[in-house]
């Protein structure tokens, strides 16, 4: 079976085309090809989008390509005030080696050719101030990313570099933040990347997977939400 596309629309990867400078993969859907409420559900629509995506291409509406046209702008004008140059030659770069015994693979959105510089990864969002992208690097484990690809990057080239992510908000004006990842937080996603491979490894030579404990879990209401109760 292939892959499934839950999202009919995926701007994300085209998005990361455009900026990194690899572009000229997205197709626009003709807006005469939409059903009245704007929505790709018409027969001709659907076989627009197939043939699309058989071809390697990504399906967009007419706006959405246009919002890609203006968030590769917004960017490059933040980059260039930052003095940060991602150069389109070093963008997808892919990097493999044996960490302890394990193999491991990166594929890492831009590093610059000068080993002093940082990695750089690139992640859409909707809110781009540096305490939401604190927040969302927690939530979904870009730590972990980020240690990961530091890791194997050095494995396989020995240049131990800084990383840093890129956010750009999807929806006008499109602002741009860089962030950072101190030492503190690559300290704790080094341990919980350490362990990871660790538990794959046994996996690997086990071949077992194993899921969730067995067992009925009784869960009952956190501190946080016994202290909001009351105020509601």
């Amino acid at each position: 079976m292939g892959p499934v596309n839950k999202n009919t629309f995926d701007i994300g990867p085209a998005l990361h085309r455009a900026i990194l400078g690899a572009g000229g993969h997205d197709v626009a859907i003709s807006d005469s090809m939409l059903a009245s409420n704007g929505a790709a559900s018409t027969r001709e629509a659907k076989a627009f989008i197939a043939d699309a995506r058989d071809a390697g291409q990504t399906p967009l509406k007419a706006s959405e390509v246009e919002q890609i046209h203006a968030m590769p702008d917004k960017a490059a004008a933040k980059l260039v005030a930052l003095q940060i140059d991602l150069d389109p030659a070093r963008s997808e770069m892919v990097a493999i080696a044996q960490i302890e015994g394990v193999w491991c693979r990166a594929m890492i959105d831009n590093v610059p050719l000068d080993a002093r510089l940082p990695i750089y990864d690139f992640k859409t969002c909707e809110n781009a101030s540096p305490e939401a992208c604190q927040k969302t690097i927690l939530n979904y484990g870009y730590d972990v990313q980020a240690e990961h690809y530091r890791q194997v990057w050095q494995a396989a080239t020995g240049e131990d570099r800084v990383f840093r992510f890129v956010f750009q908000e999807k929806t006008a004006p499109h602002e741009v933040c860089v962030i950072e990842l101190g030492a503190g937080t690559l300290l704790i996603a080094g341990k919980k990347i350490a362990r990871a491979r660790e538990m794959w490894d046994k996996c690997m030579q086990a071949n077992q997977w194993p899921g969730y404990p067995l067992g009925v879990k009784r869960v009952d209401p956190a501190n946080w939400a016994i202290e909001r109760w009351p105020k509601r």
